[in-house]
């Protein structure tokens, strides 16, 4: 009989083990799940530190990095915080070659790219994401990089020489200012005669012949990539005339060679960008053309329309985007409200968010990209900074900004990157 007892608890013990093995694989599978900062977190050693942070610099280095880099000790802030605590400072950031003891894709980038990156955003959040988004970052940081570096107007082709003057000084960075002053003393006046009433940027013509108000820049960073000329009314048959709102030709030109002073043009120029150099990168130069997206005609309906031409390249010939409307984004709200699931639909670095128009008000249609951390990176006013800072918050009606200047108009949609198939 205790014989039997004895094996009849057997099985009760065997589930016991099994049940505590099952916890522990559990437990470490959640481990092995976390983040990846607590994994990498350094051993502190008797009289040694976790991190040491550059006080100057802002950048964090592991304990023997720092010892052994030459760093000023008047500089160095010697810490056993975690880095997750140590990273709650937006001012702080991983050191370039330690990578703070963390395994980061980033090694892969060289030291331009890690350049650009920081104009936008910290390496640590830019680490986080997945290799596609970060591609696609990319190709908004150097559109963007390029815009501010460059171009002075936004929608100022009716503009005077003096009202552009007086704006560009103001607004546009130290670069994008010189540009201007280039093109008025070493293009224009060595054409026609200057004069301050003048308008004398080169413009969009609309099909009736008449211009509007989109100034043409001609974009070398497209030009040097090799990218097609592109196979359109515009350029099939040469090189477009870039003319001023006064008729005058200042120049030619390949459509797709030019960018234009406008939020959807800029948009539209980060997406032909991304086509070109990611999907379409072992294509020939003839076929580098973005699927056909217009660089000069992209108006911002169509970040929001499932019938326009832009979502369909995106959508079906890219396979890469998808167009999320306000029904969309509610329905996704509302079942995770229904489920009791705090986490609602969220923005996600790389999102390109509709504002539609409210011309009551005088507002018109926008679209910018949101990069996470409250920053977006656009062309809806002229600026020197590379991104500009915006809290949003969902609302039945739509995504709201804090920005003064959205006049309490929300975003009502938002194109996201899936991933290249």
């Amino acid at each position: 009989m205790n014989i039997f007892r004895k094996y009849k608890t057997f099985p009760l013990i065997l589930l016991l083990i099994l049940l505590l093995s099952s916890c522990s694989n559990s437990a470490q599978r959640n481990l092995a799940s976390t983040d990846i900062i607590k994994n990498a977190e350094n051993e502190i050693v008797e009289g040694e530190y976790r991190y040491i942070v550059n006080k100057r610099t802002g950048k964090i280095h592991t304990y023997h990095h720092s010892m052994n880099s030459g760093m000023n000790p008047d500089n160095m802030l010697m810490t056993n915080d975690n880095l997750e605590m140590i990273l709650e400072d937006e001012g702080k950031d991983l050191c370039r070659n330690c990578w703070a003891g963390i395994k980061t894709n980033l090694k892969s980038y060289d030291d331009n790219a890690l350049d650009l990156i920081e104009k936008f955003m910290r390496l640590y959040d830019f680490a986080e994401l997945d290799i596609e988004t970060q591609k696609f970052l990319m190709c908004i940081f150097e559109v963007g990089e390029w815009y501010v570096d460059n171009v002075y107007t936004y929608q100022g082709g009716k503009q005077t020489v003096l009202e552009t003057e007086t704006i560009a000084k103001a607004s546009a960075s130290e670069s994008a200012y010189k540009r201007w002053r280039n093109y008025l003393d070493n293009e224009y006046y060595n054409k026609y005669k200057l004069r301050n009433e003048k308008k004398v940027l080169p413009v969009v013509y609309d099909s009736d012949n008449k211009p509007t108000t989109l100034v043409i820049y001609r974009c070398d960073l497209f030009k040097k990539l090799n990218y097609g000329y592109g196979n359109n009314k515009y350029s099939k048959s040469g090189k477009q005339a870039l003319k001023n709102a006064e008729g005058e030709i200042i120049d030619e030109e390949w459509k797709n060679y030019c960018v234009i002073d406008d939020c959807s043009k800029f948009a539209a120029a980060v997406y032909y960008h991304y086509i070109n150099k990611e999907i379409l990168k072992n294509k020939s130069t003839e076929e580098k053309i973005g699927y056909g997206i217009d660089l000069w005609g992209t108006g911002s309906l169509a970040f929001a329309s499932d019938n326009s031409d832009l979502i369909k390249i995106l959508s079906y010939k890219c396979q890469s985007f998808e167009l999320y409307d306000l029904n969309r984004i509610n329905k996704y709200k509302d079942f995770n409200n229904i489920n009791n699931d705090i986490n609602t639909f969220k923005l996600q670095a790389g999102d390109l968010l509709y504002r539609q128009a409210d011309y009551k008000n005088n507002l018109e249609g926008h679209v910018e990209f949101y990069i996470g951390n409250s920053k977006v990176i656009g062309w809806g006013r002229v600026h020197d900074s590379y991104t500009i800072n915006k809290t949003f918050t969902l609302h039945d009606q739509g995504f709201f900004s804090n920005d003064v200047l959205d006049n309490n108009q929300p975003y009502t949609a938002l194109i996201r990157l899936k991933g290249v198939k």
